[in-house]
């Protein structure tokens, strides 16, 4: 959000416009700090959008690897932190509610291919 703010001054954007866009980042930021009952319509696709990222082709290098890097934790410790998350993720939009029931199943084999294959 800091980097959005730079740019924001520097690009002298208006600020109502700058405020709608940082409500919006803001609103991806976990653990969720704005609730279900606050989010509009604009913050419900922005947080669907932020976690279709499972079901890119690369989501285990990007999601997994890259947020244990990230976060500096080894991946095995990492492993059963994200398959809470991804179990746990919701979804808003009747959109993004349909793309994760056809294809989560590919995504949850996938990633129990990546535990059983860390874990050796």
């Amino acid at each position: 959000m800091e980097s959005f703010k730079v740019f924001s001054d520097q690009e002298n954007l208006n600020v109502s416009f700058s405020n709608k866009v940082m409500s919006l980042i803001e609103c991806t930021q976990y653990p969720y700090h704005i609730p279900y009952e606050d989010l509009t319509l604009n913050h419900k696709i922005i947080r669907d959008a932020d976690m279709m990222q499972a079901f890119e082709y690369n989501w285990i290098h990007q999601s997994t690897l890259g947020l244990a890097s990230e976060s500096n934790i080894p991946v095995v410790d990492f492993m059963a932190k994200q398959r809470v998350f991804l179990e746990n993720v919701s979804y808003y939009t009747n959109t993004a509610i349909n793309f994760k029931n056809e294809r989560w199943n590919k995504v949850m084999h996938e990633f129990r291919i990546l535990e059983m294959s860390i874990k050796g």
